[in-house]
């Protein structure tokens, strides 16, 4: 499963200063996203960052998101899977250390705020982007399932009801990981 590069738009620095203030105040991104909509893609990239660097925020972030186009909460997704396969590939992923237990822990977050944009909304089609069982094949055989799993399980934690087995979806990809064996 190879991650698709996103190109992301270089933003003036007049228009970086007059959004460092949406930044700080979510409630103001709604407004930003419409005023400068050719810049979402540059929004949505630094939300995920700001997301990592502050979980606590993850409730108002939330709402701001879903508050805004389905437009920009796809895209929103698309730069939360982006930035999952950009964590996965780095050479301390599946390491011991330090580093490694910080990257796992982004991507679990990353799957915590993925899960609660699409499955517990029982909204799964931006989950497009992310075919899990090409993920879990390439980390077998990688070997990141480790932390992989981790960001799955996240994913999956979020669901609605709706998604809880027997629901084809999520009885696949159980099967898919009890047929690994270690």
């Amino acid at each position: 499963a190879a991650s698709r590069s996103m190109a992301i738009r270089c933003i003036p620095q007049k228009k970086i200063k007059s959004l460092q203030s949406s930044f700080v105040n979510l409630s103001l991104i709604p407004k930003s996203i419409e005023k400068y909509i050719e810049f979402s893609d540059w929004i949505a990239t630094i939300l995920v960052k700001k997301y990592l660097e502050t979980p606590a925020i993850l409730s108002s972030l939330i709402d701001v998101i879903l508050s805004c186009t389905d437009h920009f909460e796809t895209l929103f997704v698309q730069c939360c899977i982006y930035r999952f396969f950009s964590i996965m590939n780095e050479k301390d992923f599946d390491k011991g250390n330090s580093n490694g237990y910080l990257l796992r822990r982004n991507v679990c977050l990353l799957g915590q705020l993925i899960g609660i944009l699409t499955l517990s909304n029982n909204n799964p089609k931006n989950l497009r982007f992310l075919k899990i069982k090409n993920l879990l094949s390439y980390a077998l055989s990688n070997g990141k399932l480790y932390g992989v799993v981790g960001f799955i399980s996240s994913l999956l934690f979020q669901s609605s009801p709706f998604f809880y087995p027997p629901n084809p979806f999520t009885s696949s990809i159980l099967g898919f990981l009890a047929s690994i064996s270690i």
